[in-house]
Parts: structure tokens; C-alpha cells; sequence
């Protein structure tokens, strides 16, 4: 798998082809925190559609991340506000992402509509298409576990929480940044003509941080 997997680092709409500096086929919508409170600088423009109800779910998302924070201090024999000075600013992106059918892009022999990789950034909160890894379905997300890939079946409720390249940096190698990729349905299956959705928050600390292990 590769490292550090990153967006392209603009808010709005990204096609296929230019959300990533790689071919998977995959569009997305982005939402980035701006340097100090507000989820959208004053001049970007979002579709009336996603702007309140995609601000509101980053703002949630983020009160996720903090009670993640503190559990994960507290496993690490620290302070449970630890991570707190951290991410009084923090540097978080959103991101909406859409996987069509791979027939409609061209690609209907794909073996993978997300190649493997691990996140950048710290935690990622991720909530998989409610069809991930079922019998027959779209394919979905999969995590090395020693060496094997795993499917991860959605659980109702849950978000899945990969770790970042930076927290197996801030722990000293003492927590493994995730690798993980998503697999394409069976060519000539149903699954093959369906979309699939996911929607994560990558989690990162305010920008003039100083991060050591």
C-alpha cells in the first residue's frame, strides 16, 4: 500500500481523476475547515443542498473526534485532555465520496475502486455504504489485518475509525496507521451497477502544531 493518501486540498467538487493524483474511480465533495472557527471561509460558495446540513455533520463529526481523543490519551497513559491544546484549532477536511457503477466509468473489470493506502492526517471517521462487504453487493471497504485484507461490514450506528500516518508518528510506532483500500463488486454482478457512498472526516490538529513521537 502507499502512504498518506491526500485530498486535493480545495474545497467543493472533485471529478474523477482529479480528487487524487491517482485513476481510481471515485468523486467526491469537500468541505475544509478553515484556519480559525467557521467550516466554510467567507468567499466559498456550496450548494444549497450540502451547506448547512454538511457543516452541521462536520461540527458533529468533530465532537466525535474529541471524545476519541480522550479515550485515546487515557489508553495511552496520559492525560485524558492530552490532545485537547492540540485541536483548539484543528485542521479537519470532510469529504463525500461516490463510487459509480464501475460500467459508467469505463471500468467494469476494475478489481479495485479504491487502491490500499493509509490516511495522512490523524484519526478518520468513516461512515461506510450500509452495502459494504455484504454477499452479492458493491464490494467495499477491506483493512489489512497481518497481511490479509478483511472486508468490514457496516454496523448499524458505527462509524469505522482508521488511525493516520500521524498518530503512528505521535505514538512512536506504538499504534499502526490503518491501511485499507475499498474492492470492486464481481464483474456481471448487481452489485457491479450500484453506486457506493461514504462519508469520513480526516481529522488533523491546528496547523502550527509541533507533532514528535
Amino acid at each position: 500500500f502507499f502512504r498518506g493518501v491526500q485530498m486535493a486540498g480545495k474545497p467543493g467538487y472533485s471529478p474523477i481523476g482529479m480528487a487524487q493524483e491517482h485513476s481510481d474511480p471515485v468523486e467526491g465533495y469537500t468541505f475544509i475547515r478553515s484556519r480559525y472557527e467557521a467550516w466554510s471561509a467567507a468567499d466559498e460558495t456550496h450548494p444549497i443542498e450540502l451547506a448547512c446540513t454538511g457543516r452541521q455533520y462536520a461540527y458533529e463529526l468533530e465532537r466525535v473526534m474529541h471524545a476519541i481523543h480522550w479515550m485515546s490519551a487515557v489508553a495511552l497513559g496520559l492525560p485524558a485532555n492530552y490532545f485537547d491544546e492540540f485541536y483548539e484549532r484543528p485542521a479537519s477536511v470532510l469529504v463525500l465520496s461516490h463510487y459509480p457503477p464501475l460500467s459508467s466509468v469505463g471500468m467494469p473489470d476494475c478489481r479495485l475502486r479504491y487502491r490500499a493506502h493509509s490516511d495522512y492526517s490523524g484519526f478518520t471517521v468513516l461512515l461506510q455504504d450500509d452495502d459494504d462487504g455484504c454477499e452479492g453487493g458493491i464490494g467495499g471497504l477491506e483493512i489489512d489485518i497481518n497481511g490479509a485484507w478483511v472486508p468490514v461490514k457496516p454496523q448499524k450506528g458505527c462509524f469505522v475509525v482508521n488511525i493516520g500516518d500521524l498518530f503512528e508518528t505521535w505514538t512512536n510506532d506504538r499504534w499502526r496507521s490503518t491501511p485499507h483500500r475499498v474492492r470492486s463488486p464481481t464483474p456481471g454482478t448487481a452489485g457491479a451497477e450500484q453506486s457506493r457512498h461514504s462519508a469520513m472526516l480526516f481529522s488533523g490538529p491546528s496547523l502550527e502544531s509541533v507533532i514528535a513521537p
